[in-house]
């Protein structure tokens, strides 16, 4: 489990305490560093977004007008998601859940794709409020997918679920 918010450690280790937890964000670069908007809005602190060079002081100040909370910038380390499937001797992944404030694309260029991964979900919001440089990114993501051999199944939400044809027995996926 992958969580770039330092403040749900606690949370995560009480409700999946069986699970490897890596405080880090998923990115197609290692041991980089990239920064979050986090708030904290009574008893809960959430992630609201990745920051780069593009983000104004205007859209930092817009996300705290909406939440009502106290907002900070915290930085992570970055990790490829390859090197996390490498380090724990994955030889398949049955299904990768991917949400991640907006660095799906990052994501998936961690990947070398030697590892099969079975089915991917994946969160690719769509509508009329998705600028074009987050359809262009969401687009992209497919593109990788489909290079991939994956197919399209449905959508859930906000999240898409992806296939690759055969599980390693042979039989369908899906």
């Amino acid at each position: 489990l992958v969580e770039a918010n330092i403040a749900c450690l606690e949370g995560l280790r009480r409700t999946r305490p069986f699970n490897t937890i890596c405080i880090a964000a998923l990115h197609d670069k290692d041991d980089e560093t990239v920064s979050f908007t986090v708030t904290s809005t009574g008893d809960e602190n959430i992630l609201l977004g990745y920051i780069d060079e593009n983000t104004t002081l205007r859209q930092k100040q817009t996300v705290q007008d909406k939440t009502g909370g106290e907002t900070v910038t915290v930085s992570v380390p970055t990790v490829r998601l390859q090197t996390l499937i490498k380090k724990a001797e994955y030889s398949y992944v049955d299904i990768l859940f991917l949400d991640v404030e907006g660095s799906e694309l990052q994501a998936l260029r961690g990947l070398d794709w030697t590892v099969p991964i079975y089915v991917v979900v994946i969160e690719l919001p769509e509508g009329p409020t998705i600028k074009p440089d987050e359809k262009q990114k969401n687009e992209a993501c497919r593109q990788i997918l489909i290079d991939q051999g994956y197919i399209f199944n449905k959508y859930c939400g906000c999240n898409e679920i992806w296939h690759l044809p055969t599980y390693r027995d042979g039989k369908p996926t899906l």
